[in-house]
């Protein structure tokens, strides 16, 4: 099959099913929370007093993002995501994936030793680029 005629082919599934309305129907986007994190290092747990604690070490946040929103910072370390335990920055990923924007999500994390939590109202995930721009190629 072509590219023209799975073009042709998309642009008709895409007539067909949409609204009579002329309105544009709404995909739920993908949720950001905004934080570059990182594993906890001996040094970080030390200087953080962590003791055993485990979790993902904010590292940075993306202005904008849902995390600044919130009040994280860097140093802070994110323990758990709507009450399951964040052993790391990858499982951080893995809890926050199923989420889409709008969705509430509870943050807990450790700042200076301290517990925090809040609420946190996930925002859509920027666009890097249009996700059609490479379509037929």
């Amino acid at each position: 099959m072509s590219a023209t005629f799975r073009a042709a082919l998309l642009v008709l599934s895409a007539a067909l099913a949409w609204p009579a309305s002329g309105s544009v129907p709404q995909l739920p986007r993908a949720s950001f929370l905004g934080v570059q994190a990182d594993a906890i290092s001996g040094d970080a747990r030390a200087r953080l007093k962590l003791g055993d604690a485990s979790g993902a070490l904010v590292i940075g946040l993306v202005e904008g993002g849902s995390a600044q929103a919130a009040g994280l910072r860097p140093d802070d370390v994110i323990v758990a995501v709507d009450g399951a335990p964040v052993a790391g920055p990858g499982e951080l990923v893995a809890r926050l994936a199923p989420h889409r924007a709008g969705d509430r999500v509870s943050i807990r994390w450790i700042r200076d030793g301290k517990p925090e939590a809040a609420e946190v109202v996930m925002r859509p995930r920027p666009f890097a680029s249009c996700p059609c721009s490479n379509f037929g190629n």
